[in-house]
């Protein structure tokens, strides 16, 4: 017991003096209750002992009830930035402290440069209160202390203690808006730079500048942010020299007047075009500010005037023309073409402007090869013959024999691409006096007349025949009337392909034979005379196709009606002239039958065998007479008969 109670004895000697300035110096060193004097048996002593036991128990109660009083609440004596949140609960002081700093937030930091404000609020700035994160740290004032250090902040003398406000930040929002206030703030050192004055090239001077210390203003700008208050910030500027001086950019200026101060001329070999002033004043490219470069010229713009040039210096390149003399022959040499290289030309112009002097270039062009030229006969595939046709034209007229000699001499040496279509009128160009036809007899609508290039359906029938033979799908129209002169040799009839040019102007529809080249080579289409026979021969790559055409089918004749006369101011009262005779009418079938080692080929583009019909019909004898003329038979049309 001697032992146990000696623990609660107070300190001895000079210690004693301690609990004397503190009273509540003993709880430091774990006492339950006050130390107290040994019992003195004095009336006195029994009174002061029930006064220490007293002052005991308030102590215990204080001791034990320090918990309850700060519970949920900060200590008592805690701040935040200078603003009391103790004994306030954490909604409560965050509430407080939103109010208390909203004008902060609002307006945290005042700029100031020479005569210019300016007041920018913490989001601006990209600083934001981190309130939870202060409160988190204030919260832990006074629970981490002594039992003793909190009962005496509790009860007796609150320690204040003020934590600073944690914010978050944003460095890059915070230069952007500085960098703003720069541009506002100061001048900024402007270059030299060079501006064209009608056609004078001219130098802006440069002049100096100076520029916002934005790493000074950063720093002094989150002080007053960490201050808590809202503060003034006084910019500083920087003095910024130019780069570029009128001096350095004068050589510049010089080339770039250079450049515009004369025409260009540009030589095509034939003749010279010429490059004006102004389209080089406006093709001028001078250099940015800033930039210490050469002018240059647009050559888009320089391209764009050399349109009218290249169309002029345009010139299509010509095909051979070949021919067959038991083996593929030149008859005439191909002729290159050219075309002008605007893109090249251009280039060529800009760089010669930097020359004071001799300011010509060369045109550029780009060479164009035939299709058909000298160097690549082989590729063509043309080695043998493909298929022949003829006719006979013995008996005709000579207007109509030399229009079929006509006709031969235009169709000839004809070339047909891979998969390409022939067309007969395409081939024979304008029928027309200027290209040697001479008038002749036609049939139209029934009637013989005058027109030019009457015997061309004589060339047709004969391309048409060979084309007929090569197995090549065809188009074509056949004639009104069933002629014998297409029947000579021992064709029979039906194999014949009329075709019709409208004359300029005309509203008539064109009648043309067409043939597809449907081998992986070119044709040669050669058509000749001798004397009254016509032929068409076609070189190519045979197939090895076996193509027969029958004619197997004939109607019988259907009889022509009565003639008919009709009158014209061209004959006079009296004249009379034949221009029709009478011809039976007749339906005839034509079968063309195309095979490869006895089995029939198939074809996409058209049926095998092939099979087209003939109606010819009838026609009466037809007569012109002048005006007045008695009639020798009625107009009425007689219903035609068969036998």
């Amino acid at each position: 017991m001697s032992q146990q109670h000696s623990k609660l004895q107070p300190p001895r000697g000079d210690q004693s003096s301690d609990f004397q300035d503190d009273p509540f110096a003993y709880l430091e060193q774990g006492a339950v209750v006050p130390p107290r004097r040994p019992l003195q048996l004095r009336r006195t002593s029994s009174r002061r002992g029930f006064i220490g036991v007293g002052v005991a128990a308030i102590g215990a109660a204080a001791w034990f009830g320090v918990p309850l009083n700060t519970e949920g609440a900060f200590h008592p004596g805690t701040q935040v930035a200078g603003l009391n949140i103790g004994e306030l609960n954490r909604p409560q002081a965050k509430t407080l402290m939103r109010t208390h700093f909203a004008d902060f937030e609002n307006t945290a930091v005042d700029y100031t440069f020479e005569q210019q404000h300016w007041n920018a609020s913490l989001a601006q700035l990209g600083f934001a209160i981190d309130y939870d994160a202060t409160l988190d740290v204030a919260w832990q004032n006074g629970r981490t202390a002594s039992r003793t250090t909190q009962f005496k902040s509790v009860f007796l003398r609150p320690e204040v203690k003020s934590f600073p406000l944690i914010f978050s930040s944003d460095p890059e929002q915070l230069q952007m808006y500085l960098q703003d206030l720069g541009t506002q703030i100061v001048g900024a050192a402007r270059d030299a730079a060079l501006y064209l004055d009608g056609d004078q090239v001219r130098i802006r001077p440069n002049e100096d500048g100076r520029a916002l210390d934005i790493d000074a203003a950063a720093a002094a700008t989150n002080r007053v942010v960490q201050s808590a208050q809202r503060g003034t910030v006084e910019l500083t500027a920087q003095p910024v020299v130019s780069q570029i001086t009128a001096e350095r950019l004068e050589p510049k200026r010089q080339l770039a007047q250079t450049m515009i101060n004369a025409s260009i001329r540009i030589d095509t070999g034939e003749d010279l075009w010429t490059v004006s002033q102004s389209t080089l004043r406006a093709a001028l490219v001078l250099p940015p500010e800033g930039v210490l470069a050469d002018a240059t010229l647009d050559e888009n713009i320089i391209g764009q005037t050399l349109d009218e040039m290249a169309a002029a210096t345009y010139r299509e390149p010509a095909d051979a023309t070949l021919g067959w003399d038991g083996g593929l022959i030149v008859v005439e040499a191909d002729v290159r073409g050219r075309e002008l290289d605007i893109e090249a030309t251009a280039s060529a112009v800009a760089g010669i402007a930097q020359q004071s002097t001799n300011r010509v270039v060369s045109a550029v062009f780009t060479e164009k090869l035939a299709e058909v030229n000298s160097q690549q006969l082989d590729s063509l595939g043309i080695i043998d013959l493909v298929a022949e046709g003829d006719s006979n034209f013995d008996g005709s007229s000579w207007e109509r024999a030399e229009n079929v000699r006509v006709s031969a001499r235009h169709l000839n040496h004809t070339m047909v691409k891979p998969g390409e279509t022939y067309s007969f009128l395409d081939s024979i160009g304008m029928i027309t006096e200027v290209n040697g036809f001479v008038p002749g007899k036609i049939i139209r609508g029934g009637w013989y007349v005058s027109d030019i290039g009457g015997g061309a359906c004589q060339a047709s029938t004969t391309v048409f025949r060979a084309a007929l033979k090569a197995g090549f799908p065809i188009k074509h129209q056949y004639h009104s009337q069933r002629l014998t002169m297409y029947e000579h040799d021992g064709w029979p009839p039906g194999l014949d392909a009329a075709i019709y040019q409208p004359n300029e102007g005309s509203n008539d529809w064109p009648q043309d034979l067409t043939f597809v080249n449907t081998t992986d080579n070119w044709l040669l289409v050669e058509v000749i005379t001798d004397d009254v026979h016509a032929f068409c021969r076609i070189y190519g790559t045979p197939q090895g196709w076996d193509v027969d055409v029958q004619v197997p089918y004939i109607s019988e004749p259907r009889k022509p009606g009565d003639p008919v006369e009709t009158e014209t101011d061209k004959l006079a009262q009296g004249q009379r002239e034949q221009v029709g005779w009478a011809k039976n009418g007749y339906d005839i079938q034509a079968v063309r039958t195309i095979r490869a080692n006895g089995e029939l080929v198939q074809f996409q583009s058209q049926s095998n065998p092939w099979e087209f019909w003939s109606y010819f019909e009838p026609q009466r004898d037809e007569f012109l007479i002048g005006p007045g003329t008695p009639r020798q038979f009625t107009d009425e049309e007689s219903t035609p008969e068969s036998d």
